[in-house]
């Protein structure tokens, strides 16, 4: 999202017809406050720091305003994903009066994927973060868990060095799921955390990596979905060096697989298909 987006964005936020005269003079004499601070130098981006609470402000107003309006579920999440990279914008505004370094673009954090919860109370994102080049190997961005409470206030989840994919809300429970490789884990496996603390617990585990899911709508059973396991043949040709890629002889096919979240000796059931 390029700043013309962000500015487009705004502007229809800001006249939205939710939004009260006192409120929209406050925002605008805020960003107007802001902008001839980053202008001012070093001494202003005080100011300007102090200022962007107008982003915050405007952010929280409508996170509560989505919550309220009856929409499609996708529809909200596309509403959250679009603020909550407007919010990230917003904070890092001062930069952008003075420019942006090449260390500074390299820094850059967005928001990836967000999901609102089902009684519209919490949104959980995932936010990419840059690898910090100096110290840790090459590879893509980290993919951080964090949630906004009932509150409009954000708090990190699972941060650090993870990647966390594949994020959604279990139905009938409090429970954030997701994909990740966590610890001594050989595959992607699918997880679940409970919104009000605790440890993240694994769901669910397969020979190979998960790489997708689905709930029951009462969220006591899940849908997994993984490719088989790789042929003994091309594991051994693979261990001889051999590493050619024949076109459409290394496809492996897609199983799908059910598990009873509730039955704790179950193990995951595979479907058979026909084709």
């Amino acid at each position: 999202m390029n700043s013309n987006t962000v500015s487009r964005f705004l502007a229809r936020l800001i006249h939205h017809p939710a939004v009260t005269s006192c409120r929209k003079a406050r925002w605008l004499g805020r960003f107007e406050t802001e902008r001839n601070a980053a202008e001012a130098g070093p001494c202003g981006a005080v100011v300007a720091g102090v200022v962007n609470h107008a982003g915050l402000d405007m952010i929280t107003t409508f996170v509560n305003l989505i919550r309220g309006t009856p929409m499609h579920h996708r529809t909200k999440t596309r509403f959250s994903s679009i603020l909550l990279t407007t919010a990230l914008f917003l904070i890092s505004a001062p930069a952008f009066g003075a420019g942006l370094t090449l260390e500074q673009i390299l820094e850059l954090r967005q928001v990836s994927h967000a999901v609102i919860s089902a009684d519209g109370e919490r949104i959980a994102y995932l936010q990419s973060v840059p690898r910090d080049l100096d110290r840790e190997p090459d590879g893509p961005a980290w993919s951080e868990l964090h949630v906004i409470d009932e509150h409009a206030v954000s708090r990190p989840y699972i941060t650090g060095q993870v990647n966390i994919d594949a994020l959604a809300w279990r139905p009938g429970t409090t429970q954030l799921a997701f994909l990740a490789k966590r610890g001594d884990d050989k595959t992607t496996s699918l997880y679940a955390i409970a919104v009000g603390g605790g440890e993240a617990v694994r769901l669910a585990a397969l020979e190979t990596d998960i790489g997708g899911y689905s709930f029951s709508p009462d969220g006591r059973r899940v849908a997994l979905l993984a490719t088989e396991a790789g042929r003994e043949q091309d594991k051994l040709l693979a261990e001889k060096g051999f590493n050619q890629i024949v076109y459409e002889e290394a496809l492996l096919d897609r199983k799908i697989y059910l598990l009873d979240l509730e039955d704790e000796q179950a193990s995951a059931r595979e479907l058979e298909l026909d084709g």
